[in-house]
Order: structure tokens, then sequence, then C-alpha cells
């Protein structure tokens, strides 16, 4: 049995994994909630949105859609594929214009050949991501997304290491622990560290006396 502050210390963290999770529920369908479609203004707008919030509770829920909408940034684009080894810190940066993106009309990928998505990129620096309703993009791939069967064949995600681009799912899934550590950080220092412990962990008189005695 969790004893009462072993609860009150998890619960925000659960709070965080269930609301992480709901995302691929309750927005499902939603391009600018897993950056599809090549809507990077929309997944960012999500993010930031999110962190303005300033009611605790409130904060602990949102942060962890958040983290959702920035972590499926590193699988569903090709920031990877790219060769970049850092996050994307202008995703939480909304004064930060977003650059080299692909257009609309712009080509990015070209056909699967047997199965093998490795090369299927096109050779050039822009910012793409895959596509459920487009058959002249880079599609998402997978067994939910129907262009994938079409011209340009597969997909270009790191969901799992049988994905299209499943090779280069740890490097997404690594990049999304490093941005989600950013982000906190960002937090932490705009918020201080009382408040930070308060609105995304727990707060308690006794981590009041640890912060006075840390000062």
């Amino acid at each position: 049995m969790i004893s009462h502050v072993g609860f009150s210390t998890t619960r925000p963290v659960i709070l965080k994994t269930v609301h992480n999770a709901i995302v691929d529920v309750a927005y499902a369908l939603s391009e600018k909630h897993h950056f599809d479609n090549e809507r990077f203004h929309g997944g960012r707008d999500v993010i930031t949105t999110g962190l303005t919030l300033s009611n605790f509770v409130a904060g602990r829920s949102t942060l962890g859609g958040v983290f959702h909408t920035l972590q499926d940034f590193y699988s569903h684009s090709n920031w990877v594929e790219l060769g970049n080894i850092a996050p994307y810190s202008t995703l939480i940066k909304p004064e930060q214009p977003l650059q080299n993106l692909a257009g609309l009309s712009t080509p990015t990928c070209r056909n699967c050949i047997g199965g093998n998505c490795g090369t299927n990129l096109l050779e050039q620096s822009l910012l793409t991501s895959g596509y459920f309703n487009l058959f002249s993009k880079c599609s998402h791939g997978g067994s939910f997304d129907q262009t994938s069967t079409h011209d340009p064949v597969g997909g270009i995600n790191k969901d799992a290491v049988d994905s299209s681009h499943g090779s280069l799912h740890q490097k997404a899934a690594d990049l999304a622990v490093d941005a989600t550590l950013e982000l906190l950080e960002d937090i932490r220092q705009a918020v201080g560290d009382k408040n930070f412990l308060c609105k995304h962990f727990v707060c308690t008189s006794a981590i009041v006396e640890i912060n006075c005695i840390a000062k």
C-alpha cells in the first residue's frame, strides 16, 4: 500500500504519465498534437500554450500532454535523419523562428525499396514530417496510414523499432528525453526551485524546509 506521503509524491508523476498517454486518444486525429503533416507551427503552439497555465493541478495535467507532443516531434519528423544530435530548442521558444521547413508543394520522399525505407527521404536539409492524408509527401507509415501504400510508398516514423525508420528509434527516444529535460529545466529557471517542485511534483512543508535550508 502507498502511504499518504508516498501517494502525494507519486500522484503528480502519475498524472503526467496518464495525460501523456491520453493525447493518443483524445487528439488521435489532431495533426498539431503529434507534429504530423508538417504542422510544426501548430505543434509548437500546443507546447507553448500548455506552459502558460498557472494553476498547479492543471499545470501538472497539461504538462503530460505537452510532453507527448514534444516527444512526438522526434519520432514523427526527420530531425534525427538530418543528423541533429541535440533537441530542437526552438520548439519551446516561441520568440524564435522555425526555419528550413519544407513547403507543402516540396517533394520530400521517394518510394521505399523492397520494404527498406532507410533511404526514402530525399537528400535535402528541409524539415518535414509524415502525412496521413496527402499522397505526394512522406507518409507517416504503419497500419493506420493509408497513404503509405501509395507513391511514395513507405513512411518515416520512428515510434518503435519495427517502424519504417525503426533503426533510428533509440536516437529519437534519446533526443525526446533530452528535450523533455531541457523543457523542465526552462520551467525550473522561470519559476524557481520551490514553485517548480510544488507545481510539478509535490508541495509539502518538508520541501519548504529543505528549500530554506538550501538557501
